[in-house]
């Protein structure tokens, strides 16, 4: 069975929805074609076959089509995608190859069992979810045989991911196969780029350009660093190397319903947001223009003011039991209990609570905080925390933890992420250029002409 390393595996699961597979007949329409064991590129003792080439083109093509984008209709475009497909295809051999050329094709008795009972719990669920697939269609047809239909799901999957139908077992063991070369070609990466590094210079000179461009945003726009910052903080990647004036840092209880708010509320809100606009363009023509219709600006006043009424009351009802279990939460805090331990109590999925979220009186951003929160955390002091607080989101409570200090973040703090993300771009720089000489080592051989041969035929995937 053919085995692939993860960035081709990768291409093929994210087309796995298309469900195609390499076409079993070496004719079409009375046509020879080209066996799909024939040999597009051999590197060293591997070799990519014309049947696993064809397969990602199809499937790449057939998606382009769904998305309205006919490729074979463009030549240079059905050129670039037989040699991105080809390139993914080669490079993925050339790193088992050269892995074993230079005695990187074993892994650790240690890393291997870590890799079975990943690759197991990864077939296992996927036999659960078709388990509970077929055992509803047996619930709803008698006649179908719940092993029999698991059997073909898993079929399906397995031929969608690898041109083959296999068993659960074959499944299992191809998964494994793919795993195993996935963590030797990893291995391999990581020794061939061990001995690369930055230096302190190219880090200073990363901090000094990033700090000057971030100072001037942060001092135009201080809006920003609270989306930024905390995106830093959450998912990683560029540091924040300056901080604008005016931001501090709770910790936060939100309690919010375990159920969606009625479709009576949004019905009211949305009327609510018709007569707004009615109202504006009303206005315009009575108070700008000397138009008529004044009583229908009293008439829309009193219609709004009507539906905002019902609406506070669903919401308010809508939001009671979440006010209670917040009465409950101040009640521990009066009585002395930790914040941090009753927001955990509370609001234990409140992201980002342990070191603090950012607030600001002064600046007003995207995805900030309601106003009835500010106002809240405007009346109190560092240490104190807010009385319960009603918002469109819930019910919070915010203990103000400190202030964020103000201006450069000093180079020592950040260090090592610097690094960590110069190493990072140096090191796909270094390995980029290995597969470049590798790919043209003597090893490898490409049969251009069957790359060249392969085009978009819709009746022939799928």
């Amino acid at each position: 069975m053919k085995k692939i390393f993860a960035a081709a595996l990768a291409l093929v699961l994210a087309l796995s929805i298309i469900g195609c597979s390499v076409a079993p007949s070496a004719t079409e329409g009375g046509t020879e074609v080209v066996s799909n064991d024939e040999t597009v590129a051999t590197i060293g003792d591997r070799k990519v076959t014309f049947g696993e080439y064809k397969q990602l083109f199809d499937a790449y093509a057939q998606y382009y089509a769904m998305m309205g984008y006919d490729i074979s209709a463009d030549e240079e475009g059905t050129k670039q995608l037989q040699d991105g497909i080809i390139d993914a295809l080669v490079v993925n051999e050339i790193i088992a190859y050269q892995a074993a050329q230079s005695g990187y094709d074993k892994l650790s008795d240690e890393k291997l069992a870590e890799i079975e009972e990943q690759a197991a719990a990864d077939l296992n669920s996927i036999v659960e979810e078709y388990r509970k697939q077929a055992e509803s269609d047996a619930e709803a047809d008698s006649s179908i045989d719940v092993e029999e239909r698991l059997a073909e799901y898993i079929a399906d999957e397995a031929e969608a991911y690898t041109g083959e139908r296999m068993t659960a077992e074959e499944y299992g063991k191809w998964i494994l196969e793919n795993s195993t070369e996935s963590a030797i070609g990893e291995a391999f990466k990581e020794a061939m780029l061990k001995d690369v590094t930055v230096s302190d210079e190219e880090i200073k000179s990363w901090y000094d350009e990033n700090l000057k461009t971030q100072q001037e945003t942060y001092d135009n726009n201080p809006e920003n660093y609270k989306a930024d910052k905390e995106a830093e903080e959450l998912y990683g990647g560029d540091p924040v190397l300056y901080v604008p004036e005016g931001y501090s840092r709770v910790l936060h209880i939100l309690i919010t319903p375990e159920d969606a708010i009625s479709d009576e509320y949004s019905e009211k809100f949305s009327e609510m947001e018709d007569l707004k606009s009615e109202y504006g363009e009303l206005a315009f023509t009575v108070n700008v223009e000397g138009g008529e219709g004044a009583d229908r600006l009293s008439e829309i006043k009193t219609e709004y003011n009507k539906l905002k009424a019902d609406a506070d009351k669903i919401k308010d009802e809508y939001l009671a039991p979440s006010v209670e279990k917040a009465k409950e939460a101040y009640a521990k805090l009066q009585a002395g209990e930790e914040f941090s331990k009753v927001a955990e109590e509370y609001s234990p999925d409140t992201e980002g609570n342990k070191n603090g979220l950012l607030i600001s009186v002064k600046h007003s951003g995207s995805y900030d905080w309601s106003k009835e929160v500010k106002n809240a955390f405007a009346k109190i002091k560092q240490g104190e925390y807010t009385e319960a607080v009603k918002d469109d989101e819930g019910v919070h409570i915010l203990y103000y933890l400190s202030d964020e200090p103000t201006g450069e973040v000093g180079l020592d703090s950040v260090k090592d992420k610097i690094k960590e993300i110069l190493l990072s771009d140096v090191q796909e720089d270094e390995w980029n250029q290995m597969l470049e000489t590798w790919k043209n080592d003597e090893s490898v051989s490409l049969n251009e002409e069957l790359v060249r041969s392969v085009t978009y035929s819709p009746a022939a995937v799928g």
